[in-house]
């Protein structure tokens, strides 16, 4: 136990403290304590069966995954609404992910559970796969891991030459409760009051199954079927500077969301289309537009056509060759048929774009357009009509669009109405952009009498929610360049 003193001294009226001396000695206390670990080497040291690196990254995984929770709950506070926002679009975080439905809603003074502080193996799609990562490293300093390309809930881990996907992520849910549905509170002090990890873990679980009531005001919220109804068969959305383009799949209508967070949901299929390496109308989409992209920077990218005309196979004959394992056709009527949207998919054997055939029956698909057309029994142009060179593909990108941001779609950046039109630099409100609007906008700026601007939202035209000289510039730039 550390003994030793401080002298205090005063000097002109100051005093201050001098520092005495320290030194250990022993007591006649004894401590029996369990060696100290963190939580990477507890589950190495539980799970691990020392059979093999890749062996002990699995064993480790399993036992995570059968212990671990995605999140703790807690005491929820005072919902509030935050800024002049209201429901607004955003895109996903994360590479797997399409789009948010944000709300404008918070919560203030939430309070923090001891059962969430206590359990310590809480990890979400990022902290899973961080802390499979860190394992393996524990294992062996020779193993190297990298984040997937293609879902951010996993890691690609390599070690002589051999690589495996791990991750994942806590099982169940953790919520905001009200301090009216708590089962249990503890207590410190002489009040013998004691727990484990399994208790801990136990309680989360009770309380992310605790029914509570929806207090968010929607009134006003907007859903993925209000989008669906706006775009149509296909329409640029603008979520803020930062555009897509969504378009319907079909006319079910049908939706595959969940929540997130506050009153926020993530659209993870069903019938909203959304472009993601995609080229649209000659811009690039990665989740949302990049503006400046080229062919040489995404050359196995989908391309979508918005407009065009496909063949649809109507009727057709044929049989099974049990020789071939393939059908042989006698005879197909075609017709041709305007489809909005038409999803072409890069074939690297091929080295063509092959469009995507979901409409029509069961025979009405590319390869059986290809069979069709090898065996003579349709017209090549069918196939042709469904195929797309490299030429064609840089015909449709040259097309002057990649540099600029699409001028015509709909809002939902939370500060519009939603599913507001938009017609970029269309000051006058009729629905085309012309030297008509130029002119309305430098009598606005001038102050002239009786001049009105009739959708401001238009001429914003470097997003800053104001109009001034410089939305001025960038608008008769854009005239320019047209």
């Amino acid at each position: 136990m550390p003994v030793g003193t401080y002298e205090e001294h005063i000097e002109n009226s100051m005093s201050y403290y001098v520092r005495g001396y320290y030194k250990w000695v022993d007591s006649d206390v004894k401590l029996t304590l369990p060696p100290l670990c963190d939580d990477c080497d507890y589950l190495i040291n539980t799970y691990a069966t020392g059979e093999g690196f890749f062996s002990d990254m699995s064993a480790v995984q399993s036992g995570f995954s059968s212990i671990c929770l995605y999140s703790g709950s807690f005491i929820r506070g005072e919902l509030y609404r935050t800024g002049e926002r209201g429901w607004r679009l955003t895109p996903g975080f994360h590479v797997d992910q399409s789009f948010y439905i944000y709300s404008p809603y918070s919560r203030k003074d939430n309070k923090s559970l001891f059962a969430s502080a206590l359990y310590p193996y809480r990890y979400d799609s990022l902290g899973f796969p961080g802390m499979m990562g860190s394992v393996s490293k524990r294992l062996s300093d020779e193993s190297t891991y990298e984040w997937s390309s293609s879902s951010h809930a996993h890691i690609i881990v390599t070690y002589n030459g051999e690589s495996k996907t791990y991750g994942g992520q806590g099982n169940g849910e953790g919520q905001g409760i009200s301090e009216d549905k708590l089962t249990h509170i503890f207590k410190f002090g002489d009040t013998n009051e004691a727990t484990t990890l399994q208790d801990a873990k136990a309680r989360l679980i009770e309380y992310a199954k605790v029914e509570m009531d929806d207090d968010i005001p929607r009134e006003d919220e907007l859903t993925w079927a209000k989008i669906y109804d706006v775009v149509g068969d296909g329409a640029w959305v603008d979520m803020g500077n930062s555009f897509t383009y969504l378009y319907q799949k079909d006319d079910r209508a049908s939706f595959s969301n969940d929540e997130w967070g506050v009153g926020n949901k993530l659209y993870w299929g069903g019938s909203l289309g959304y472009c993601r390496d995609t080229w649209v109308d000659g811009r690039y989409i990665a989740k949302t537009f990049v503006k400046g992209a080229t062919l040489e920077d995404y050359p196995e990218a989908s391309v979508m056509l918005t407009e065009t005309t496909v063949p649809v196979i109507t009727e057709c004959k044929k049989s099974w060759d049990r020789e071939t394992s393939s059908y042989v056709y006698s005879s197909a009527e075609v017709e041709e048929t305007v489809q909005k949207n038409v999803l072409f998919r890069y074939d690297k054997e091929e080295q063509v774009w092959k469009a995507n055939v979901n409409w029509g029956g069961y025979d009405n698909s590319f390869s059986a357009f290809k069979t069709l057309t090898e065996q003579g029994i349709i017209d090549e142009k069918y196939l042709g009509m469904l195929t797309l060179t490299r030429e064609d593909v840089e015909k449709i990108i040259a097309n002057g669009n990649t540099n600029r941001k699409p001028e015509k779609g709909y809002i939902y950046d939370g500060y519009s109405p939603q599913g507001t039109p938009f017609v970029k630099g269309d000051c006058n409100d009729d629905g085309e952009f012309t030297v008509a609007d130029l002119v309305l906008m430098q009598k606005w700026l001038l102050g002239t009498n009786e001049t009105d601007v009739e959708n401001w939202r238009n001429v914003d035209m470097n997003y800053n929610r104001k109009l001034d000289v410089y939305d001025l510039c960038l608008l008769r730039r854009m005239l320019v360049e047209r």
